[in-house]
């Protein structure tokens, strides 16, 4: 027994074997980067589905586990082998040659399996974390902004002012001829247009290509005859939830809280002087402008 322990310590005491003993550690380094890579590829191929990730967290764990057990274990049994010998010098001699070998390979693999996890896992965080900031930030900045700041003033919109001349209290907007509505669009270059009643509140905002559905589908009826409350009814359309009000003191925020409360899909709105739909409109603007006042 105390010659196979002697041979152990020579062995380990060789210069040649401690630098093959480094050798074969960077091949094992090696190859399990190369089994990762090619993990990779298949994560990639697979959209790198957080299945994938799991798979390799545990494939990485568990070997660099076995591989520090499996090293704790030859170190042990060798040192045992030296323990149990006539020699103490040579026992004393293999305890330091664990202590040192066990000091020196278990920070390389926790090193080696640390950077792997963190290459599949912290660019996700990354990710989850600047998404969660862009988030924030952008509620941040429309919680500063007045929705009169994203807003256009009313003068400066190309709308149709429906007209009352004789004040009928029987007016209904929705009997407006279309051919009203094609001859101002034909004037503006939007593709949105705000409709006002005599009052100057909003009656809805129709869009250019809302409208063109209706004159094709309704293609050999006159369509220009028919009225608003016609397109309407064929497009499915609600007036009223065409459009969100928000008063002149309501944030940027809110007014896209309003817009999503709807949920009709509406991506206009008017801040109008009570902040409700039947007062005068003042300032008209739309999703594009909130998404543009959010930017960070």
């Amino acid at each position: 027994m105390n010659r196979v322990s002697l041979i152990f310590a020579d062995a380990f005491d060789e210069p040649i074997t401690a630098f093959a003993l480094c050798i074969a550690v960077f091949a094992l380094g090696l190859s399990a980067t190369s089994l990762i890579r090619s993990n990779a590829r298949v994560a990639k191929d697979l959209d790198e589905s957080p299945t994938m990730r799991e798979r390799i967290a545990q494939l990485i764990t568990v070997h660099g586990l076995w591989m520090i057990i499996a090293i704790a274990g030859v170190i042990l049994i060798v040192a045992s082998l030296a323990h149990f010998g006539d020699e103490q010098g040579d026992s004393n001699r293999v305890f330091e040659l664990a202590k040192y070998t066990l000091g020196m390979l278990i920070p390389v693999i926790a090193g080696w399996v640390g950077t792997v996890l963190a290459f599949y896992f912290g660019r996700e965080n990354y990710e989850a974390a600047t998404k969660a900031a862009e988030r924030l930030t952008s509620a941040q900045k429309l919680s500063n902004l007045k929705a009169i700041e994203v807003g256009r003033p009313m003068a400066q919109v190309d709308v149709l002012q429906l007209e009352n001349p004789n004040n009928d209290n029987s007016y209904m907007p929705g009997n407006t001829l279309l051919a009203i509505v094609k001859d101002r669009f034909a004037t503006t270059r939007r593709a949105r247009l705000p409709i006002l009643l005599p009052s100057g509140a909003p009656y809805m905002v129709l869009h250019r290509s809302e409208f063109h559905r209706f004159l094709v589908e309704s293609e050999g009826d006159e369509p220009e005859k028919k009225t608003i409350n016609d397109l309407v009814a064929h497009n499915g359309m609600q007036p009223e939830r065409s459009f969100a009000t928000v008063s002149p003191n309501a944030t940027a925020r809110e007014a896209r809280q309003a817009l999503e409360s709807l949920n009709t899909g509406a991506t206009d709105a008017f801040v109008t002087e009570t902040g409700g739909p039947d007062s005068r409109a003042l300032y008209w603007f739309t999703n594009v402008d909130l998404l543009k006042a959010a930017e960070v």
